[in-house]
């Protein structure tokens, strides 16, 4: 290839992620996967300082990081706002394709635009679970008549699912050219290694339920949590472990614990916080489930890694779980906490059905192999700068 792919961060957090931020780690890894394939990359990240390492180039774009959800979103517009000026820059001087991720650092770019050179190109990939509902509150409405605009301005759209894809296209009005279906990924080879202790390391006994994502509503967190004493009742060793931050990235404060003495099961509940990756493959690998009551999502990424585990997966029957999940695990109606209990139940008392769906979850996350994908990414580059 001759262009140089220029990925641009969220701004929110660095590049590569220390813990969590799923989208972050996805540009991480393709640009480590350009790398090695002798494709010229850089990423654009919220930094004071640019540097080459690991043979990854870094541009740092250098913005102030405010505190609270709705200025983190002024935080990724001034991010934004910046990369487009480094943008302007290095497409004068070479042919260049920026691969945007997050709508509201994409939203100024995709605006100044006509200010780039005529052979830019630019892609965006969509992570808004938001396209997949009928019915959302407005703030997601807005925010989704704004990731409008920046899907019908670029040149290339990217999403996690077919089923998320032909929302896009119908809700957006793409032509079915412009988007494209390109799977998650995951790295399953770091799910080889031995069984850690983390179970002993962190005092849980007995089995153990697995959710991972932030703790908002949309990921059905409650009624998760609502089913634990039906579960606990009957399995009273019976562990739930919740792995991910309390919300957005600024928000410490996890209001879950007040339902959690509610109900009375707080010495059967564990919330880990923000974990490092590693901690996170020890955490996968010593669950016995992984319950995942998703209200939306464009992939879900944590199901595939659940699968690559070799977990046997509970979650929500959507359309993109069914595409993601397929026949590997047990789907439930959403908000159902009910067929969430029983669920959970029928895989802790029947070892028969719990070996099968590890089976085949294995088998399921061969789709999702990472070189697979990153190859994905590279062969659409291609196509673009050939168009």
């Amino acid at each position: 290839m001759k262009s140089t792919v220029l990925h641009v961060g969220s701004g929110v957090l660095e590049i590569p992620p220390q813990k969590g931020g799923a989208v972050e780690m996805i540009i991480y890894e393709i640009c480590s996967f350009l790398s090695k394939k002798k494709v010229q990359s850089i990423i654009l990240d919220n930094r004071n300082e640019s540097f080459v390492r690991n043979g990854i180039r870094t541009m740092g774009v250098a913005v102030p990081r405010f505190p609270g959800l709705f200025l983190l979103r002024l935080t990724e517009l001034l991010f934004g706002l910046s990369s487009a000026r480094k943008i302007q820059k290095i497409s004068g001087k070479e042919k260049t394709i920026v691969h945007m991720h997050t709508v509201f650092t994409a939203l100024p770019i995709v605006f100044l635009r006509n200010t780039l050179s005529k052979s830019t190109k630019l892609v965006y990939t969509s992570h808004n679970p938001a396209w997949t509902e009928e019915n959302i509150d407005f703030l997601n409405a807005f925010i989704r008549e704004i990731e409008k605009f920046v899907v019908r301005k670029s040149d290339v759209v990217t999403v996690g699912t077919g089923a998320a894809r032909a929302k896009i296209m119908k809700k957006a009005g793409l032509k079915e050219g412009n988007i494209r279906t390109v799977y998650n990924f995951v790295d399953t080879g770091k799910f080889r290694a031995k069984k850690y202790d983390w179970k002993k390391k962190n005092g849980v006994k007995g089995r153990m339920v697995l959710f991972v994502g932030k703790l908002i509503p949309n990921k059905g967190v409650e009624y998760l949590l609502r089913a634990a004493p039906a579960v606990v009742e009957r399995f009273p060793d019976t562990h739930f472990v919740f792995a991910g931050p309390s919300s957005f990235e600024s928000e410490k404060k996890n209001k879950w614990l007040e339902l959690c003495k509610e109900l009375g099961i707080e010495d059967s509940v564990t919330f880990t916080g923000s974990v490092s990756n590693q901690e996170l493959y020890e955490i996968y690998k010593a669950a016995d489930v992984f319950c995942f009551p998703t209200m939306r999502e464009t992939f879900g990424v944590v199901l595939a890694e659940a699968m690559a585990a070799g977990l046997p997966v509970i979650s929500s029957d959507i359309p993109v779980v069914r595409e993601v999940v397929g026949d590997a695990g047990i789907l439930v109606p959403r908000c159902d906490v009910k067929a969430i209990v029983e669920a959970i139940e029928r895989v802790l008392s029947d070892r028969k059905l719990s070996g099968a769906m590890k089976k085949k979850s294995l088998k399921r996350k061969e789709m999702f192999e990472k070189n697979e994908v990153l190859q994905g990414y590279l062969d659409l580059y291609q196509e673009i700068e050939n168009q």
